[in-house]
């Protein structure tokens, strides 16, 4: 028997099914809205340019990771599960919300102190 804090709920399902929603929904608008400019010269274009390129490269490595962990934890595989996980919960935009907002998130069975 597995312990119940250890499975994933059906909270983790319905993020990962609003995840995949959002991403779906996403790739199509920007599929047909056309190409859009940036309309700002100077020294804001380079860092507007060196942000949007950490970000679309920090989404391609979340959306990789996030169903290798998923599949991980629902094959009861959680020694490579856990692995995974710290590295995704800290890629995605979990690790960029203020630390008090993380503790609220953080499930009262965690082993994570």
């Amino acid at each position: 028997m597995i312990p119940i804090w250890t499975r994933p709920t059906s909270q983790d399902e319905l993020a990962i099914g609003l995840g995949v929603a959002f991403l779906a929904l996403y790739l199509v608008y920007h599929a047909f809205s056309g190409l859009a400019k940036f309309g700002s010269y100077g020294t804001i274009r380079p860092i507007y340019f060196t942000l949007l390129a950490v970000h679309v490269f920090m989404a391609f490595v979340v959306a990789a990771l996030v169903p290798v962990t998923f599949y991980n934890a629902m094959k009861q595989r959680f020694e490579t599960h856990k692995r995974f996980a710290r590295v995704t919960c800290r890629s995605g935009s979990s690790s960029r919300l203020p630390a008090s907002s993380r503790m609220l998130w953080r499930s009262p069975l965690s082993d994570e102190r």
